[in-house]
């Protein structure tokens, strides 16, 4: 499930319906940005690629950039962060 969609992955790792929601437009703000341009699926299916993919997201989770968004949420981007802190160091785990 872990190379699955974003939304899925994260759903794996929270049960919090709020911040799944908040993780969804935070993908979506990123994308219209283009702060990120790849999308998951378009990574090659391969572990290595999968986790630098998941890396950047959390990487643009935690720059400047990302409180200008209209529903920057301090609380909700920390909570989303550990969350995503946790999505890779599983996948680093399976890696290894």
């Amino acid at each position: 499930m872990l190379y699955s969609k974003p939304l899925d992955v994260f759903k794996e790792f929270n049960d919090n319906p709020s911040l799944n929601d908040y993780f969804k437009q935070f993908l979506l703000n990123l994308n219209v940005d283009q702060l990120l341009t790849i999308k998951l699926s378009d990574v090659k299916d391969n572990p290595t690629s999968k986790l630098k993919w998941w890396d950047t997201v959390g990487h643009l989770s935690i720059i400047d950039d990302v409180k200008k968004f209209n529903n920057y949420d301090k609380n909700k981007q920390i909570e989303m962060t550990n969350v995503l802190d946790t999505i890779i160091k599983n996948l680093t785990n399976q890696i290894d």
